[in-house]
């Protein structure tokens, strides 16, 4: 019946069921998504955060940002 899971971008936890959608007639149905918050707000604080802190105007919004 499942038809649906998000993980974050930890391989532990998405390949199983990767490989189990792939084996498994139960979950040939089944889709493996990246959560929105993984998705684009933890790939915006690894990737610009760096960029804002090294820019002079860029510390004053990265402080702004909790």
């Amino acid at each position: 019946m499942n038809r649906l899971v998000l993980t974050d971008e930890d391989e532990a936890k998405y390949a199983p069921f990767q490989s189990a959608i792939a084996t498994m007639h139960e979950f040939s149905k089944s889709n493996v998504m990246l959560c929105t918050f993984h998705g684009i707000w933890q790939s915006f604080k690894k990737d610009l955060y760096p960029l804002l802190d090294q820019h002079p105007n860029g510390q004053l919004l990265g402080m702004l940002m909790p």
